[in-house]
């Protein structure tokens, strides 16, 4: 949750630059695995409902009511007009998540995404990439492995994706219109360069009674 005076735990709020309104902006959200405390911050944060987690080496580029991501990585881009939150941050379903690559943009008056129509369709294989790893094997809060992630569901013909970590289980789909797009090559974390992945409506709930 968000942590409020005279409390020791959950995530700090500071004030920004003021360069946008109702947006949250958090940073190194792929390459540290902080996309979660970007989750954290919007839910729990009145008046909020998009959240950007731009990365290393990337900017968000805003025009006017949108935006479009230029550099090596990508953004998270979280939408939560239509979650429902358990408090202290203990839970949420009916969440948004696109990852936004090179090119792509997002127009912030209604969360509407557009991939690059330049970067050529991934389809999905069946079978995650063997460079990639194994699912059950993704700390998603360390380095990339969050990207990794994304990448390999992309890969795959499943539509559902259950993980536990840090007492919690994590539960991903595949939303309407789903699709993937990169460049040929290697970016970041060993994945598809200028990779473009979703939507995902996804959830999550506290495992334990603590």
């Amino acid at each position: 949750g968000i942590r409020r005076e005279g409390e020791d735990e959950g995530v700090i709020l500071e004030k920004g630059l003021g360069f946008l309104e109702k947006i949250l902006i958090d940073q190194h959200s792929l390459a540290r695995g902080r996309w979660a405390r970007m989750l954290v911050a919007v839910l729990g944060t009145e008046g909020y409902s998009f959240g950007a987690g731009i990365d290393e080496n990337t900017a968000l580029v805003v025009e006017g009511d949108s935006a479009w991501v230029a550099g090596a990585a990508g953004v998270a881009f979280l939408d939560t007009r239509d979650a429902v939150a358990e408090p202290q941050g203990r839970g949420a379903a009916g969440i948004t998540l696109s990852l936004l690559g090179p090119g792509d943009r997002v127009d912030f008056r209604d969360g509407r995404i557009r991939f690059n129509p330049d970067k050529p369709v991934v389809d999905p294989t069946g079978a995650a990439s063997d460079s990639l790893g194994n699912l059950d094997d993704l700390d998603l809060f360390g380095r990339w492995e969050f990207l990794r992630f994304i990448a390999m569901t992309a890969l795959s013909s499943e539509s559902e994706f259950t993980l536990n970590q840090e007492g919690f289980n994590f539960v991903f789909e595949k939303g309407p219109g789903f699709q993937a797009r990169a460049w040929e090559g290697l970016g970041p974390g060993g994945t598809s360069r200028g990779l473009s992945v979703g939507p995902f409506i996804f959830s999550f709930s506290r495992t334990g009674s603590g």
